[in-house]
């Protein structure tokens, strides 16, 4: 399943914002429609704490943060190797054209003011797709999900029962002398 982070500190934009992203239409192995799953936090701090246990597969992150804001979060995202290459999409109502923002994983900029609930799954997918096309970030997802797949499964060893093998006592020998008469 995949993964989509929202940050954002407006609580109604949150909330829009991961309405269109859960609603993006995926496809997994067996051809069955999915959705991603979605994360929303409410600024920058909560979102790279929770990266220790599982990466997103694309950010949706808007830029005027209160506390921390979206650059400084872009900027301890590509200070590790494990994050540093997860798409980001930037929601923002600033003026971003002229900014080169593809060293911080960003691919797109959504306008606040005029962004559609599809442009959002286009990014959401998009992304998605971004993070499976480069090889070191499908193979860490692939890991991920081997691992979780790991702790779900507690290891045993089998059992005689678990195997339908009857099990028998062993016979006691038999001394030959003591059916003598």
């Amino acid at each position: 399943m995949s993964l989509v982070y929202v940050i954002e500190d407006d609580l109604t934009m949150a909330d829009v914002v991961a309405l269109a992203a859960r609603s993006t239409v995926l496809f997994d192995i067996n051809g069955q429609e999915t959705h991603p799953d979605v994360q929303v936090f409410n600024d920058a701090v909560e979102p790279i704490s929770e990266m220790n246990s599982e990466l997103p597969d694309v950010i949706l992150l808007d830029v005027l943060l209160s506390g921390p804001d979206g650059f400084t979060f872009l900027n301890e995202l590509i200070s590790y190797h494990d994050t540093a290459k997860i798409p980001v999409v930037l929601i923002t109502s600033l003026d971003m054209s002229d900014r080169n923002l593809e060293h911080y994983g960003v691919f797109r900029t959504l306008d606040k003011g005029t962004m559609t609930p599809e442009d959002i799954r286009d990014a959401v997918l998009e992304g998605i797709e971004k993070k499976m096309s480069a090889p070191e970030l499908g193979v860490q997802r692939l890991n991920q999900q081997l691992r979780q797949i790991e702790n779900e499964t507690p290891r045993s060893l089998p059992t005689a029962q678990s195997q339908n093998t009857p099990t028998q006592a062993p016979s006691e020998p038999t001394n030959p002398e003591s059916n003598a008469v």
